[in-house]
């Protein structure tokens, strides 16, 4: 036996009703997803993150844009966690984006132009470190931590200066034109350099429980910075250039294909050594003053300034 039913009118009137009630809340909620999740950029000016009436869409959760017009300064001053980037910069936006005793974790970063400072807090990227800049951008560490827990740092286009006292951690990668320039006081348990571009030390570099340091970018200068271990760490360079003011290599074993002084000094400390696979070239005025060892296998050809063993 086979029951038809057939629904009276007030009947299909209240599933209509029914339906277009769902349908409305199904708007709804998408609509509140769409806000909550949604990419918030900031309005300009100077603020603080949670400054809710500072964002377009609202509070940023999922990805946040810093890109306004001139210089200013958002602060962090208490934890905050996004679910798919942060980009911090843009054309004509000097942005500093400080992290205030607090923290911040975003799967990438990617850093356009402006200034991120750590001042007793924590920058935790679950990915990349990705610097597309048509100049430099700085990063001050003053106290805290920076790193990138799998994707490590690239240097795309423009430069990337390390200020502060950074702890060097996972890869560099510095693309052709592009430089990544160590100020300040930085410590790295192990670090890997790779790229066409250009790594420049005028600060110092610790290398600390017997780190290996691997630099294979076109060039490493040191710009009159330190580099130092007291732990009898070694450094490996594909080149390795002088340019600057007094540069001192420090309880360090360093090998390097190639060697050059263009400018300044270069201070081998009675703990340290350089070994120098091809050429040294001390091609100006500039003086390569040796208290520990240098193992040149190839040819040691001083032009013009002084070799001191």
């Amino acid at each position: 036996v086979v029951t038809t039913f057939t629904p009276t009118l007030e009947q299909k009137q209240l599933l209509i009703c029914i339906f277009d009630w769902r349908m409305r809340l199904v708007a709804i909620l998408c609509a509140l997803f769409a806000i909550s999740y949604g990419q918030a950029i900031w309005g300009g000016g100077n603020g603080t993150w949670s400054s809710g009436g500072s964002w377009t869409g609202g509070l940023p959760s999922d990805s946040a844009i810093i890109n306004a017009t001139g210089s200013f300064l958002v602060s962090i001053n208490s934890p905050v966690t996004l679910f798919t980037s942060l980009t911090l910069g843009g054309s004509g936006s000097l942005p500093n984006l400080f992290i205030n005793g607090s923290s911040l974790a975003v799967p990438t970063l990617n850093l356009v132009s402006g200034t991120l400072t750590v001042l007793n807090g924590t920058v935790s990227v679950g990915g990349k470190i990705l610097v597309n800049a048509n100049g430099t951008v700085v990063i001050n560490v003053v106290s805290g931590t920076i790193q990138s827990l799998v994707g490590g740092t690239e240097v795309a286009k423009g430069q990337l200066e390390l200020i502060g006292n950074a702890a060097l951690a996972n890869s560099y990668k510095i693309a052709n034109g592009s430089a990544l320039l160590l100020a300040g006081s930085h410590t790295a348990s192990s670090c890997q350099f790779s790229g066409a571009g250009t790594v420049s030390l005028s600060g110092t570099l610790n290398l600390a429980n017997d780190a290996d340091c691997s630099v294979q970018t076109n060039t490493f200068v040191l710009a009159g910075g330190f580099l130092n271990s007291t732990a009898a760490s070694t450094a490996e360079f594909a080149s390795l250039v002088i340019n600057g003011a007094n540069s001192t290599i420090q309880g360090i074993q360093v090998q390097a294909t190639a060697a050059s002084l263009v400018s300044g000094s270069l201070n081998i400390a009675t703990s340290a050594s350089l070994t120098v696979q091809g050429s040294l070239n001390v091609t100006t005025s500039g003086v390569v003053t040796v208290m520990g060892q240098l193992n040149v296998l190839g040819q040691a050809a001083v032009n013009q300034g002084t070799l001191l063993l």
